[in-house]
């Protein structure tokens, strides 16, 4: 927390701010150590990055993915946005997840992004795919996000 708190208090005295990624197994890999993270810090130069692909890709159990972005949105300033196919063989307890555009995967990034901006994140998205062509997923992830920030911002005009 020091460490952290320091470097936060720098990165401010040149007007930088800072982003925690998360990442499975880490001191902030779960949505509640990452906010008790941020809540220990105390401090309004740093947020985080909800790369909750890096959970969703698990291939074990994990928390409710909804109840899991509805704790990290309103910390959230940078984000690695990224989507797998999820599915549980109860048969066997096995776990299988693959790749997936933004658009088709278990995440509803439509909803989860609208969500961020009604909490006021204006970061930026990093768009991230581990599979075939990421240069092609990247850029139909692209779109898909300007296509959803459209519609939010056509549904707050009216």
């Amino acid at each position: 927390i020091a460490r952290t708190r320091e470097l936060a208090d720098h990165a401010k005295e040149k007007s930088v701010g800072l982003s925690l990624e998360m990442y499975e197994d880490t001191y902030i890999g779960t949505p509640d150590l990452a906010v008790e993270f941020l809540h220990d810090l105390n401090h309004d130069n740093i947020g985080l990055n909800p790369d909750l692909g890096n959970i969703v890709r698990l291939h074990r159990e994990i928390e409710d993915i909804n109840t899991m972005f509805d704790k990290v949105l309103p910390y959230t300033n940078f984000w690695h946005i990224k989507n797998y196919t999820r599915d549980f063989d109860p048969s066997t307890g096995a776990y299988a997840t693959h790749p997936a555009p933004l658009v088709s995967g278990t995440v509803n990034y439509r909803q989860q992004i609208r969500k961020a901006l009604d909490h006021g994140f204006n970061g930026v998205f990093v768009v991230e795919h581990y599979g075939s062509d990421s240069l092609g997923v990247g850029a139909l992830n692209r779109d898909y996000i300007k296509q959803v920030l459209s519609s939010y911002l056509r549904h707050k005009k009216s």
